[in-house]
C-alpha cells in the first residue's frame, strides 16, 4: 500500500485505527517536489521512484493512441502529476537502514531551500 498512496496523494491506505502510522495521505511526502523532480524511496529489498522527464515522455507517448489524454495534455500544456507514475529503483539502502529517502536537488534555488530548511 506504500507506493500506491505515495502515488495515489489524499488517497492513503492508513486508517485511523492504525498504532503508531505516521502521515495521513501522503502529503508530507508531496512536500519533496519542491525541491526535487527525481525523488526515490528505497528499501533494503528494492525500490521506487519518479521522474518528471520520463513521466512526461510517457504521457507523450500514450497520447499518441489517445486523443482525449492529449487533449488534457495540452490544456494542461504538457503538465503531468509527477507522483503519479511510480517507475522501478536501482539499488539498496544501506546495511543500516531500512529506508533512504534520495532527493536529487533540482537546481541551486532547491539547494537553498533544502538547506533553510534543514
Amino acid at each position: 500500500a506504500g507506493v500506491e498512496s505515495l502515488s495515489t496523494l489524499r488517497a492513503s491506505a492508513k486508517r485511523e485505527d492504525v498504532q503508531g502510522a505516521v502521515g495521513r495521505f501522503g502529503v508530507g511526502f508531496a512536500a519533496v517536489l519542491a525541491v526535487s523532480d527525481e525523488p526515490a524511496v528505497v528499501g533494503r529489498t528494492g525500490g521506487v521512484r519518479w521522474s518528471l522527464g520520463e513521466a512526461r515522455d510517457a504521457a507523450a507517448e500514450a497520447a499518441l493512441h489517445s486523443p482525449d489524454l492529449g487533449d488534457e495534455l495540452r490544456r494542461r500544456d504538457g503538465h503531468v502529476p509527477l507522483l503519479r507514475l511510480p517507475f522501478a529503483a536501482q539499488g539498496a539502502a544501506p546495511e543500516s537502514y531500512d529506508t533512504v529517502v534520495i532527493l536529487p536537488l533540482r537546481d541551486a534555488a532547491a539547494e537553498a531551500l533544502a538547506a533553510r530548511l534543514l
